[in-house]
């Protein structure tokens, strides 16, 4: 077995805030005067109004992207187009022939 070392306690005295009682005390009223102050001046109205120009700009980033994404969109979508043809055929549960699904699609990719 070994013998347990033998440490002196660290003495942390100096590091005590409250060693200097006025100076301790003024800190103390600092900070409570700090948050007072703070806790004051956020109403609602006021957290609302610090929050309405980031709200308008994501507000506003996404109608553009919503209108960039409509103006990129073709809009020659017509009854024929694969896509319709295939989402009627969901909507119907329709199970189409091998056949018809290769001629929706474009018929000739493996030709």
């Amino acid at each position: 077995m070994t013998d347990p070392i033998d440490i002196a306690p660290v003495d942390l005295t100096p590091l005590d805030p409250s060693r200097d009682e006025p100076r301790w005390e003024r800190m103390i009223a600092s900070v409570v005067q700090r948050a007072l102050t703070e806790a004051r001046r956020l109403t609602v109205a006021r957290q609302l109004a610090a929050w309405a120009r980031p709200v308008l700009a994501i507000a506003a980033t996404l109608a553009i992207a919503a209108w960039t994404g409509a103006a990129l969109t073709p809009t020659g979508a017509t009854a024929t187009a694969p896509t319709s043809v295939m989402t009627q055929w969901a909507y119907e549960g329709q199970a189409p022939e091998a056949a018809t699904i290769f001629e929706t699609l474009g018929g000739d990719h493996g030709e």
